[in-house]
């Protein structure tokens, strides 16, 4: 079985090239081979630099593109991992049910804080808050919660 990540032309290129290739920066190639989602080279041309083929190409585009939508890095490794199986559609098809729970989450907090910070916006706005002065004001109430907690 060909997987995605499999490429047909496994032409060699410096970190830069496949930088610029997936629209990234050098910088973030090595912090993808430090955290283990892009394996490092083990090829090195006569110069001592990192060879890269088209296959890593294939790999980075593939973790960008999950991190665009928003994917964790530790989610878009055990995906990666997945893809090396015979049959990884199931396996990934649980994990992506997973992450559209957590934005399911994570968009319910979001609103609950919209919410919240409209209604202080609005008491502000008539003058019911104490120290209405300025809008520093909701600030200061929320730093005084306990982490994590909002006022409703």
């Amino acid at each position: 079985m060909v997987h995605r990540l499999d490429s047909q032309n496994m032409r060699s290129m410096k970190i830069s090239e496949l930088a610029k290739n997936a629209g990234v920066g050098v910088s973030t190639v090595r912090f993808y081979e430090r955290e283990g989602l892009l394996p490092k080279p083990e090829t090195r041309v006569g110069s001592g630099y990192r060879e890269y083929t088209s296959k890593d190409l294939d790999r980075l585009r593939l973790i960008v593109a999950a991190k665009r939508q928003r994917f964790p890095l530790a989610l878009i490794k055990t995906c990666l991992a997945a893809l090396e199986q015979e049959e990884p559609c199931q396996e990934i098809a649980g994990l992506v049910e997973g992450r559209i729970r957590d934005i399911d989450r994570e968009l319910a907090d979001l609103q609950n804080l919209r919410l919240h910070l409209a209604a202080q916006l609005r008491a502000w706005k008539l003058g019911t808050l104490p120290k209405a002065q300025c809008l520093c004001s909701i600030l200061e109430t929320d730093a005084q919660l306990p982490s994590g907690e909002t006022k409703p």
